[in-house]
């Protein structure tokens, strides 16, 4: 139900999975006016730290770029380092309200 909600979240969305054999990992991202969400990352736990989960933010900003997307938000627990470390290294930077949202701009 989680992943349905975040297939119909937005009216434009986009569903991406990375294979090897198998589905080791996905993203969805979606798009509202100029502004994207980064909605769901998941990584089979046997396939982290290969760079899947990179290369799947950076396919969702790619696809946001190209629908002259500005700013992507995404949000995770404060207690997700990896999560964390991940986002800011591929440019997100941490929100000012309360609930631990990274924020991506678009280059000029």
């Amino acid at each position: 139900s989680g992943l349905d909600e975040a297939l119909n979240a937005t009216s434009s969305v986009r569903f991406r999975d990375a294979e090897t054999d198998e589905i080791v990992g996905y993203a969805v991202c979606g798009r509202a006016y100029d502004i994207g969400y980064l909605q769901r990352l998941a990584v089979h736990p046997l396939h982290l730290r290969r760079g899947i989960g990179a290369a799947l933010v950076q396919d969702s900003l790619r696809w946001l770029r190209r629908r002259r997307g500005r700013m992507m938000l995404v949000n995770t627990q404060e207690s997700n380092a990896e999560a964390l470390a991940l986002y800011q290294r591929l440019g997100f930077r941490m929100g000012s309200d309360h609930l631990t949202v990274l924020s991506w701009t678009a280059p000029s």
